[in-house]
C-alpha cells in the first residue's frame, strides 16, 4: 500500500461528488452525501491497493515550466466560457433532473478529461504549435449559439460547444496534441442530451411491452397486450415514454463507446457497440417484468413508489456491469494512453 497524490483523491471526492449531485441517489441530500461519500472513500481504498510506488518526477524541468499565452487567446477563451455559460447551467440542470432522462451525462466531463489526460501523456515533445485554425472553429461554434439564442433549441447550443472544442484545443495546445485528444473530443458529443420524445421514433415502448408479455405469460397470467399497453385479470399496465428504456439505451452505448477506447482488435469495439443495445433492452424489459410482477404480488403503490425509479438505476447497472464484465474479458482493460489506443 502506498501513498496516494493528491490529484488523486481529488479525482475520487469528483466522482462521489457527481455521484450524489446524480438522479442515481435518492432525493434525500443526506442518503446522497451518504452514497457519494461511499463511493469516494471506495475508490481511494482502490487505489491504495493497486497504486504502484510513486516514483520521483522524470521530468521536473518540463512540470516546472510555465507556458505564456497570448492575451487574445486568454481573452477568446473567458469570451467563450461567458457565452455557454447559460447552456452549461441548463446542461447541469438536464442532467441532475431525473433518473429517466440522460443522467449519464454529468459523468461525460470527467471521463473526457480523464481520457484527455490520458492522452497528452503520450506526447514527449512539449513543443508549442498553436494554430489559428482553432479561430475557425470557435468562429463556427459562436455562430451557432448566436442561431439558437434566436430559437431557444439549447440543443444547438451544446453542439456549438462540442465544437468550440478543438477551437480551444488547437489553441490552447496545438495541432500535434489535438490530433491526441480526438477520441476525447469526440466523446464529448456523449455530453449532448437527447429528448426522450426521440424514443417514440425508436418503437422502444413496444419493444419492450412485446418482450415482458411472453414472460407475464410464462408464468401462467393470461394477458393480453395491445401495442404498449399490457392487460392482465386485475391490472392495466401501460409502458409509458419514461420506461421505453431509452436513457438506458443511450448510456449503455456512450459507456460501451468509452470502454471500446481500451480495446485493441477492432472486432471487439464493433462485438462491445453490438452489445449495448441488446443489454439495453434486455435490462429495460426485466425492469418493467420485475415492476409487473411487484405490483400485482404488493399492489398499485409500487409504482408511484421509489422502486419505480430505483428500478430504473438497476437496469442501468445491470448494462454497465454486463459491459463492463465483457470488456475486461476481451482486453483486461489496461489503463494505458487513448492517445495510444486510438
Amino acid at each position: 500500500m502506498t501513498a496516494l497524490p493528491l490529484r488523486e483523491i481529488g479525482l475520487a471526492l469528483l466522482v462521489g461528488f457527481l455521484f450524489a449531485a446524480s438522479p442515481m441517489t435518492s432525493l434525500d441530500p443526506i442518503r446522497s452525501a451518504i452514497a457519494g461519500s461511499v463511493i469516494a472513500i471506495g475508490l481511494i481504498v482502490y487505489r491504495l491497493r493497486t497504486a504502484p510506488p510513486r516514483q520521483a518526477e522524470a521530468d521536473s524541468d518540463h512540470a516546472s515550466e510555465r507556458v505564456r499565452l497570448p492575451a487574445a487567446t486568454v481573452a477568446c477563451l473567458l469570451l467563450f466560457i461567458a457565452v455557454v455559460s447559460p447552456t452549461l447551467v441548463w446542461l447541469w440542470d438536464d442532467w441532475t433532473r431525473s433518473v429517466w432522462t440522460n443522467n449519464h451525462g454529468i459523468f461525460i466531463p470527467l471521463i473526457v478529461g480523464y481520457l484527455a489526460v490520458n492522452a497528452l501523456r503520450a506526447d514527449r515533445s512539449h513543443v508549442p504549435d498553436a494554430s489559428a485554425r482553432g479561430f475557425v472553429w470557435l468562429g463556427v461554434s459562436l455562430a451557432i449559439l448566436m442561431v439558437d439564442a434566436f430559437l431557444a433549441t439549447r440543443y444547438l447550443s451544446v453542439i456549438a460547444i462540442a465544437i468550440g472544442l478543438p477551437g480551444l484545443s488547437l489553441l490552447f495546445l496545438g495541432k500535434a496534441r489535438t490530433r491526441l485528444l480526438r477520441v476525447p473530443l469526440a466523446i464529448s458529443l456523449l455530453a449532448i442530451p437527447i429528448p426522450t420524445a426521440v424514443a417514440t421514433d425508436l418503437y422502444l415502448r413496444h419493444a419492450t411491452a412485446a418482450l415482458v408479455e411472453p414472460m407475464v405469460r410464462a408464468l401462467g397470467y393470461p394477458t393480453f397486450r395491445e401495442a404498449t399497453v399490457i392487460t392482465l385479470p386485475d391490472h392495466t399496465f401501460v409502458v409509458a415514454e419514461a420506461c421505453s428504456g431509452f436513457n438506458t439505451l443511450y448510456a449503455s452505448i456512450a459507456t460501451a463507446i468509452i470502454l471500446a477506447c481500451f480495446v485493441k482488435p477492432w472486432s471487439q469495439k464493433l462485438a462491445l457497440l453490438a452489445l449495448a443495445p441488446i443489454l439495453a433492452i434486455a435490462a429495460n424489459s426485466l425492469r418493467v417484468f420485475g415492476l409487473v410482477l411487484m405490483t400485482m404480488g404488493m399492489g398499485d403503490w409500487v409504482i408511484e413508489s421509489p422502486l419505480h425509479p430505483l428500478s430504473g438505476v438497476l437496469a442501468f447497472a445491470l448494462a454497465l456491469v454486463v459491459l463492463f464484465g465483457v470488456s475486461s474479458r476481451m482486453d483486461n482493460l489496461p489503463m494505458v494512453s487513448a492517445g495510444d489506443r486510438a
